[in-house]
């Protein structure tokens, strides 16, 4: 097992064996990244500043793009990229007008984005977490082969924050663990 991290000098994606031992330089990249995610085909997929989401074996090796944001309909960015039960990837789209969810075929290499203004984090028993702007995190069915949305019910009322809701309805940092654990940000 491996834990993955990001170095700043050298801009590098590192990972280093859980049990101990010396960091394993995965790729060097071109700037800092973030919102990396491990797929368990041994691909790593990450978040770039505006390009979109990339992938890298974590063997080692080039990353390549998986998305390019479509400036032409007003994306701005595509992060928090996760694996969904059936290999697809679920990540968000970051826009002039807010912040919505879309699904990846990596196979394909197309994408779309899901009706709704909604962005939030997949839960792996086939809900989603979604950010409310009133502060309240709301729990949406997900029926992930028709990949639709169902109506929220609030939970978590005051978790998130004004950092958490930070510009442009960027959903707050909240990850699921395999087991249903949650951990959230909150300043």
């Amino acid at each position: 097992m491996w834990i993955g991290f990001y170095t700043r000098a050298p801009h590098e994606m590192r990972k280093v064996p859980l049990a101990g031992g010396r960091p394993v330089t995965i790729t060097p990249l071109d700037t800092y990244r973030n919102d990396a995610r491990w797929r368990r085909d041994g691909t790593i997929v990450f978040a770039t500043e505006v390009e979109g989401l990339f992938a890298v074996r974590d063997a080692g090796g080039e990353p390549f793009q998986l998305t390019t944001p479509d400036s032409g309909v007003g994306e701005l960015a595509h992060q928090g990229p996760q694996e969904l039960s059936d290999g697809r990837l679920f990540f968000g789209v970051q826009g002039l007008d807010g912040f919505r969810s879309a699904i990846l075929d990596p196979d394909s290499g197309e994408w779309r984005v899901l009706p709704g203004d909604l962005g939030g984090s997949y839960v792996p028993d086939s809900h989603m977490l979604i950010g409310a702007g009133d502060g309240t995190w709301t729990a949406h069915e997900f029926r992930l082969g028709a990949s639709e949305i169902g109506r929220g019910i609030p939970i978590l009322p005051g978790a998130i924050t004004p950092y958490n809701r930070g510009g442009l309805g960027q959903p707050a940092p909240l990850s699921f663990s395999q087991h249903g654990d949650v951990a959230f940000l909150v300043m």
